[in-house]
C-alpha cells in the first residue's frame, strides 16, 4: 500500500515500519539535546563526547550532573529496600505458619503446657501486623514471632 501525502516534504521523508528503516536506538541514546537559553525553539543535537552544556529555559543542568552518581544509585537503593521488606514479610509468614502448626500439634497430642496463653500471645502479635508497614515496623514483629517460635519449639522438645 502506498503512503500518500498532499505535502511534498512529508511524502519525501523516510518512513518507519514495514517499508522504512528505523533509526538505531543506540545512536539516539548517545545524543544529547541542547537548548540554548533565550532561543527555546533552537534545538541542536550533538555527540556526547562534546562538553557543551548551556542553560535550558533558565535551568542549569550542572547541579544534576554534580549529583549524577547519587541519582544513578537511587534506584538501586530503592530496590534493596524493597527486597529487604519482602524478605522480612516472607520470614513473618513462615514464622506464623510454623508457630500455628506447632501449637496445633501440641494441642492434638495433649502436650503439657499453657497452650491457650501461648495461642493468645501469638494472636496478639499477628493482629498487631499493619496492612501496609515499613521495615522499621515489621522488624520488631518478626523478632517477637521468632522468639515465640523458639519458645514453642523448646516446650515441645522438653516433653
Amino acid at each position: 500500500m502506498a503512503w500518500l501525502s498532499s505535502h511534498p516534504t512529508l511524502a519525501a521523508r523516510p518512513r518507519h515500519g514495514p517499508g522504512g528503516a528505523a533509526p538505531a536506538p543506540g545512536g539516539v541514546a548517545r545524543m544529547r539535546l541542547d537548548y540554548t537559553q533565550g532561543q527555546p525553539q533552537r534545538q541542536t543535537l550533538f555527540a556526547q563526547g562534546q562538553e557543551r552544556i548551556t542553560d535550558a529555559f533558565g535551568f542549569s543542568p550542572v547541579p544534576l550532573l554534580a549529583r549524577a552518581e547519587e541519582l544513578q544509585q537511587a534506584p538501586e537503593s530503592v530496590r534493596a529496600a524493597s527486597m529487604a521488606l519482602k524478605l522480612v514479610r516472607e520470614r513473618i509468614t513462615l514464622h506464623r505458619r510454623y508457630i500455628a502448626k506447632l501449637i496445633e500439634v501440641a494441642v492434638e497430642e495433649d502436650v503439657p503446657g499453657d497452650w491457650g496463653a501461648i495461642w493468645r500471645r501469638f494472636r496478639a502479635v499477628v493482629e498487631s501486623l499493619p496492612r501496609k508497614a515499613s521495615l522499621a515496623t515489621l522488624e520488631p514483629i518478626r523478632a517477637d514471632l521468632s522468639d515465640l517460635r523458639d519458645e514453642v519449639a523448646n516446650l515441645l522438645e522438653n516433653v
